[in-house]
């Protein structure tokens, strides 16, 4: 198929540009819209679903057993404590858009089911306005863009889709909620975000907008143009990838202007959900709308829309309420979660399980004692900072009887440790870094531990006091996430998201069933539960 279109500009000057962009991997400043969170996959023949990230973690050959011979080293090195800050914060999950704002995430996505909420009551006050897409079989959305869009740009995406049904076409954004546009204003230069449009000035906002990656760019400009999609580069600087501000953004010609309709959708739902607090119903988006957007929780109102309208959601036997379906780690999460291993992250809230927030040192020790199959030990006072009556005493007991943990070395001042604090704490609530994951698990699976001969990760000196278990954990082809290739970014607090793909990795838990797409129905009503019991 045809790369680029006749323009003014020459198609060998675009093409070149293009291939040198794709190279470098730099075009332009950046996008508004945050970077997906996972990579893109080429454009090859789609399957049901994407291919499972986790299929190769199941292979019998990524196993991280120890040797046979384990060398001497291995076996006379003494268990230390690990080094812990206790006066870091832990990452707590975001309920609300305000502490999504403030969590600096550098996602949307937590917000799905509140944007699929607004959209809907868009469609409650304009019939017909947004059409659901999420069933093009052969287009690949980011975790924090919306399958909506106008009907119109809806009926040409199709069409677009249609030209190769059996190649991938990734979307990064489509329709954006007051709600997400409002988060990505307020992350304006960081998270990746160049320059954000306030509220009310994105045509995103009207459903009239894509952004696309560099790759469904160059596969399918053609046919994007046909449909009516301009490229942003080529209505502002004549198709040249250099200098263009927002290379990925295509706006659809044919739509009304429906961002005044998204805030009034939103002023409708929180006036609905809160008759005692209600909102002048007005399409502008001011102060108090703001200020009562940002306490709007992220799941949704319960109230629902004020026509009973809601858009069907994908069909997932899904554990925790708090998971999208098209969250990148849904199925390393509900893997742990069938296996017995991971609860609820909250007492308060049963079925949440915060994937975004990190983890304690108590949590992970009974996260890792249930995946070790121990079982929770009388507390025995070893551990002056542990009461009896702690909810994970018997866990912290259990992982450190085995040798897991034998207790923390907390920090008195910058790197400086404490020695006089080793013996006797465990630190339950500080937040678990990643080269204590990684010391933890080597631990649990009886890596070989050798004094690393050179640096392997850049930030992961010889002398640092978890170097051979990173080095184990690394040969072992265990991989944490979240970390640029060449670095461990030892000291970064990993996600229960991505510990949770950790775990499918180091115990070869059976993948969890996929998620199947939920039919429209006639009415325009989705009825069923979306959250099916197991």
């Amino acid at each position: 198929m045809p790369i680029l279109p006749e323009s003014s500009v020459s198609s060998t000057r675009v093409g070149l540009t293009l291939a040198v962009c794709l190279l470098v991997a730099a075009c332009g400043p950046g996008s508004t819209s945050p970077p997906p969170s996972e990579p893109t996959p080429e454009r090859t023949p789609p399957t049901t679903r994407p291919p499972s990230a986790l299929a190769a973690a199941l292979a019998p050959q990524t196993t991280p057993t120890p040797p046979d011979d384990p060398p001497p080293e291995a076996a006379a090195r003494p268990l230390t404590p690990e080094v812990v800050n206790t006066r870091r914060e832990p990452r707590r999950p975001s309920r609300t858009v305000g502490e999504l704002i403030h969590a600096r995430q550098c996602s949307t996505g937590p917000a799905f089911r509140l944007n699929a909420q607004i959209a809907a009551e868009v469609n409650c006050v304009e019939p017909g306005a947004f059409a659901y897409i999420d069933d093009i079989p052969n287009v690949r959305f980011n975790h924090g863009a919306n399958p909506f869009l106008q009907s119109s740009a809806a009926d040409a995406l199709r069409r677009v889709a249609a030209t190769a049904p059996h190649a991938w076409l990734p979307v990064n954004s489509t329709w954006r909620s007051a709600v997400q546009q409002h988060i990505l204003k307020r992350w304006e230069g960081s998270c990746g975000v160049g320059l954000a449009a306030p509220v009310g000035h994105s045509n995103h906002e009207s459903g009239l907008a894509i952004d696309v990656p560099l790759e469904t760019l160059y596969g399918y400009h053609a046919e994007l143009a046909a449909e009516g999609w301009r490229w942003f580069c080529a209505s502002t600087n004549r198709g040249d990838l250099r200098g263009c501000r927002d290379v990925p953004h295509h706006d659809h010609r044919r739509g009304a202007d429906l961002r005044r309709l998204g805030v009034q959708a939103f002023q409708r739902l929180w006036s609905h959900a809160h008759p005692d607090d209600p909102i002048r119903i007005t399409g502008r988006f001011d102060r108090p709308t703001a200020l009562r957007l940002e306490r709007a929780p992220l799941a949704g109102f319960a109230a629902g829309t004020t026509c009973g309208l809601a858009f069907p959601t994908w069909r997932c036997p899904v554990t925790f309420t708090d998971v999208s379906p098209r969250h990148p780690r849904l199925a390393a999460i509900e893997a742990g979660a069938r296996a017995g291993i991971w609860t609820g992250c909250d007492p308060a809230h049963p079925d949440a399980f915060c994937p975004d927030a990190s983890l304690s040192r108590a949590d992970l020790a009974a996260v890792l004692g249930r995946a070790l199959g121990l079982q929770p030990v009388a507390p025995s006072g070893r551990f002056t900072d542990v009461p009896a009556d702690h909810p994970e005493a018997g866990w912290i007991e259990a992982i450190a009887a085995v040798g897991v943990s034998p207790g923390c070395q907390p920090l008195k001042q910058g790197d400086e440790a404490d020695p006089a604090g080793a013996p006797t704490r465990f630190c339950p609530s500080a937040p678990v870094t990643r080269s204590q994951a990684a010391v933890w698990l080597a631990r649990s699976l009886n890596l070989a531990l050798i004094d690393p001969e050179g640096e392997r990760f850049k930030d992961v000196p010889t002398h640092y006091w978890a170097a051979a278990e990173v080095e184990a954990f690394d040969r072992a082809g265990l991989h944490l996430p979240g970390c640029r290739r060449g670095r461990f970014c030892p000291g970064w607090l990993p996600s229960r998201a991505q510990v949770a793909s950790l775990l499918v990795e180091a115990f070869r838990l059976p993948e969890a069933p996929p998620c199947e797409r939920a039919p429209i129905p006639a009415s325009g009503v989705d009825d069923a539960d979306p959250h099916p019991a197991n």
